[in-house]
């Protein structure tokens, strides 16, 4: 048997009944997105010429030895500082955003934040798109990014992280250690504080893997314990989803 009054309802109409039922939250809801991180890795550069398409630094350098002399000392050895010049390209990013005047109508109507709304999406493009130069540079473009430098270290972890069920504690922290002695030896000491970037799945293993199975310390707390190379104690070891991604 047909129901008596939706017979009576063309398409349009029946449509219309139904979406009466519907409970809408009145709440707007956004997607959550990774998190912007090269800006706090990177110290920002201030002062510069906003219309200026190169940054240029110079980088000093002191050259010289002293040696033993005597009381009349002659053909000293000069000690001199020599400089180079440093060039990085400057990149402008953008994003805009537009409506029409159907489009405020219906904002209007519905209550709807039109341009915050499409405010935010361009600012967070601009800042996704930031982040990613920051990180990985642009070929193209002639942009150097901080995981893609030459002339850097970068630490291969071991064999031995495997997962969380497989990972030996000692060695991970070992693995961690490593890093910062090595920091610290390479530069003879020039400095002496450093942060550990990890991509995420290392990290993970790091934050909650415990050092034995009668102990709650995990490794990361056993390191920022025991390393005094460490910046900022647990803080100064971060995850990054961004390492070990492909430059583009």
């Amino acid at each position: 048997m047909s129901n008596p009054i939706q017979s009576r309802l063309d398409a349009v109409e029946s449509v219309f009944f139904q979406r009466q039922l519907e409970s809408i939250d009145a709440k707007a809801y956004q997607h959550i997105y990774p998190q912007y991180k090269a800006r706090g890795f990177i110290a920002p550069q201030t002062g510069g010429d906003p219309a200026a398409d190169v940054y240029t630094y110079r980088m000093f350098d002191a050259q010289g030895k002293a040696r033993p002399i005597g009381r009349n000392p002659k053909d000293l050895p000069n000690a001199n500082a020599s400089g180079e010049e440093v060039k990085q390209g400057i990149q402008n990013v953008g994003a805009c955003y537009r409506y029409d005047l159907f489009e405020i109508r219906k904002a209007a109507k519905t209550g709807t934040p039109l341009d915050q709304m499409r405010g935010v999406a361009a600012r967070r493009a601009i800042e996704e798109l930031m982040d990613e130069y920051l990180a990985l540079g642009n070929t193209a473009l002639g942009l150097s990014g901080i995981l893609t430098l030459t002339g850097t270290s970068t630490a291969t972890a071991g064999g031995f992280w495997g997962t969380l069920a497989t990972a030996d504690p000692d060695k991970v922290a070992g693995d961690l250690l490593g890093v910062l002695n090595a920091g610290v030896e390479g530069t003879n000491e020039a400095f002496n504080k450093f942060i550990v970037v990890l991509p995420l799945a290392l990290y993970n293993i790091a934050a909650t893997l415990k050092m034995s199975s009668q102990s709650n310390v995990t490794v990361l707390e056993y390191v920022s314990t025991v390393s005094p190379y460490l910046d900022g104690g647990k803080a100064g070891i971060q995850p990054w989803y961004r390492c070990g991604h492909e430059q583009t």
